[in-house]
């Protein structure tokens, strides 16, 4: 592994347990329990899931579209 591959990971690493702290730390201190927490991050996780199903479809129907286009000519 390079030392630039070893660089990004550890950041990548650092970055997801400062969010993960983050996270710990907000619902420690305005007392939000565990199941809203969880319930949030699911919501959040189907959203995501929602915005790249979307674009994928997007994505998709732009190349065959074109791909149909270019077949006229």
């Amino acid at each position: 592994m390079s030392k630039s591959a070893r660089r990004f990971t550890l950041r990548i690493a650092l970055g997801v347990c400062a969010l993960a702290l983050l996270v710990y730390t907000a619902a420690d201190q305005f007392s939000i329990s565990r199941d809203e927490i969880l319930s949030l991050f699911g919501a959040a996780v189907l959203m995501l899931l929602a915005i790249m199903l979307s674009a994928a479809t997007v994505a998709a129907l732009w190349v065959g579209l074109r791909r149909l286009l270019k077949r006229g000519d």
